[in-house]
């Protein structure tokens, strides 16, 4: 008995077996084919992945055979197409299938199909909108198609990217690739009459003003960072980025694990003066902390000294040093991003930062390249957006992420819009597209870990990424806690839904006169099997006949102006708050806390246990 691998009847492989349900994997003799013979590699039943993965193989092996023929680059073609057919894991590796897209798109170029291969290149940047491969072949088809302007960028962009992620290793294979890319670049913007630098394209239409005052505008240097050293919790140290969210109008940072540093309030007695902390915690709960003496001396936190542990650290030793990162930008561009970090809540100040990065859009030395252009639009947009005005803002982020799709904080800036706009699903794809690109930005892990994490496939999507810092702490902490929940919490499930009445999140909104708290419910679920119990002090909501919430609230409410609306799956709850003293109290959890509770979410910060935060 013998196994073999022909054509048309003719054997071009042979391999002898005793076993005739086994196909060997080795020893294969040549009979009508060329040397070497085969090796088989046999495919798990029904593992879509690992079918892909081998189509993969196939299509790149094919691809990758110099000047294709049209026989092979069909054949090439159609592997790609089977490659993209895989499993979960698949489908949750974004860069593995924007790789293929692009690889697809040059054969598809190879054999005359521009259109087919535009579809190609735009589907990659959709999954990785920073891949060099699919930059630079989204300028050669543009370039095809006599988009000179469009050419250019993408080829800059290509251009930048790959210069500022050169290998240092001179003989690295992937250097020689990156050079081989680097120098098609070249080529095009020297053909297009384009410079080899980060400038805007000739053809991109920016209008700045030539007015010498805002043309010679001086530099300023501004945080954009913390760096922490020396804490003996390992995951609290790293460098901390902007969250582009303030606390107690200060600038929050996040680190890849999670942690965030910010600006907090101590409650005191009656007639007292406030006094501020700066606090570094996670999930809510405070680590360590510093104290400050007034809200305006604490810019930043203490370099070196006054950082105190909590009993939530567990008795681990404080930061011995918190360093600020620095950058230096135009004047007009530094205090705008200043202002619109600051003006949540105060339309004024927002107004304020609008008008001076419009500025500074006009100004070339603030935004007259690709990437500091880009860095202004996503402030204004975080001015638009401090101002309400959500749809500008997108718009004028979308212009960024044309300009530098590489930039993090567009897509920070695009996910909270489009969270204030309720399109959740579109929220959590930016966020994905981010750790895509930068696996330890924890500032999008914690949201996508938040009110995002039950969107479609989210949940699915994160637990393929365990390189994701803030993934592989929740899934350590969930395991440990599995046991304490079995043992000690009641949890009633309902199948048909997925839902768990021990974990029900939710995002919590605190304007002035209202709260505001946002389910998002599962596929499928529908208003009748929504329910909402809204008393005085008490809040019940329940789906699917899983208890989501059922505990007493905060602070009173007045019920007659209080509303539910359930538009599948959001479910938002509105809460109209009561006055305490003639003032609006500030509700920095949804349920009453005890004492214990308190001391816990605050990390040990001393309080007034009957005192009352107003906004």
């Amino acid at each position: 008995w013998g196994w073999i691998i022909g054509r048309s009847g003719v054997p071009a492989y042979a391999c002898p077996s005793e076993e005739k349900a086994m196909i060997p994997e080795s020893d294969w003799q040549c009979f009508q084919g060329e040397a070497p013979g085969p090796s088989v590699v046999l495919l798990p039943n029904g593992d879509a992945d690992a079918l892909a993965a081998a189509y993969a193989r196939e299509a790149r092996l094919r691809a990758g055979l110099g000047d294709l023929p049209a026989a092979s680059a069909r054949r090439a073609a159609e592997a790609y197409e089977r490659a993209k057919l895989g499993g979960a894991a698949l489908a949750a590796n974004w860069t593995e299938r924007a790789k293929l897209h692009a690889e697809h798109g040059q054969v598809l170029r190879s054999l005359a199909k521009t259109d087919a291969a535009l579809a190609e290149v735009n589907a990659a940047l959709e999954l990785r909108p920073e891949l060099p491969q699919a930059l630079q072949l989204s300028a050669l088809l543009w370039n095809d198609s006599a988009e000179a302007g469009k050419s250019a960028l993408a080829a800059k962009q290509c251009f930048m990217l790959l210069s500022s992620t050169m290998p240092e290793e001179a003989t690295s294979d992937k250097r020689r690739w990156q050079l081989r890319l680097l120098r098609d670049c070249e080529h095009l913007l020297a053909e297009l009459g384009e410079s080899l630098d980060s400038s805007l394209p000739r053809c991109y239409g920016a209008s700045f003003d030539e007015d010498s005052s805002l043309t010679v505008c001086a530099n300023e240097e501004m945080v954009v960072g913390l760096e922490v050293l020396g804490c003996g919790i390992d995951e609290c140290n790293g460098v901390y980025e902007s969250s582009r969210q303030a606390s107690n109008k200060q600038e929050a940072f996040v680190n890849a694990s999670g942690f965030r540093v910010s600006l907090e309030v101590l409650p005191t007695r009656r007639g007292q003066e406030a006094k501020f902390g700066w606090v570094i915690g996670r999930d809510r709960v405070g680590y360590f902390g510093a104290m400050t003496t007034d809200e305006g001396t604490c810019d930043l936190p203490p370099a070196r000294h006054g950082w105190r542990s909590f009993a939530a650290g567990g008795g681990a030793a404080a930061p011995s040093q918190c360093r600020a990162h620095v950058a230096t930008m135009a004047s007009l561009a530094c205090r705008g991003r200043a202002l619109a970090l600051r003006s949540e809540g105060d339309g004024d100040v927002a107004a304020e930062a609008k008008v001076l990065l419009s500025q500074a859009l006009r100004d070339r030395s603030a935004a007259g390249e690709l990437h500091s252009r880009a860095a202004v639009l996503t402030d204004m947009a975080m001015a638009l957006r401090q101002l309400g005005n959500f749809q500008e803002a997108l718009a004028i982020i979308a212009e960024a992420l044309t300009l530098w799709p590489a930039l993090a904080e567009a897509y920070l800036e695009k996910a909270m819009v489009l969270i204030k706009l309720s399109r959740l699903p579109d929220a959590a794809k930016a966020l994905k597209q981010l750790l895509t690109m930068r696996p330890k930005d924890g500032r999008a892990a914690c949201i996508l870990l938040g009110s995002l994490r039950f969107q479609v496939d989210a949940e699915d999507w994160l637990l393929h990424h365990l390189e994701i810092p803030l993934v592989a702490h929740r899934l350590e902490h969930a395991s440990k806690a599995n046991v304490v929940d079995a043992c000690d919490r009641p949890c009633r499930h309902d199948s048909k839904h997925g839902l768990a009445g021990t974990e029900a999140p939710f995002r919590l909104e605190d304007s002035t006169a209202e709260v505001h708290v946002h389910w998002v419910l599962p596929d499928g679920m529908k208003a009748q099997e929504v329910q909402v119990d809204i008393q005085a002090e008490h809040l019940f909501v329940a789906a699917a006949g899983v208890a989501l919430f059922d505990q007493d609230l905060a602070h009173r409410i007045k019920t007659s102006e209080s509303s539910w609306t359930f538009a599948a799956p959001d479910l938002i709850v509105s809460l109209s708050k009561s006055m305490i003293r003639g003032m609006w109290p500030k509700w920095e959890v949804l349920h009453k806390e005890d004492i214990r509770d308190r001391q816990l979410r605050l990390g040990g910060l001393p309080f007034d246990p009957k005192q009352v935060q107003y906004r």
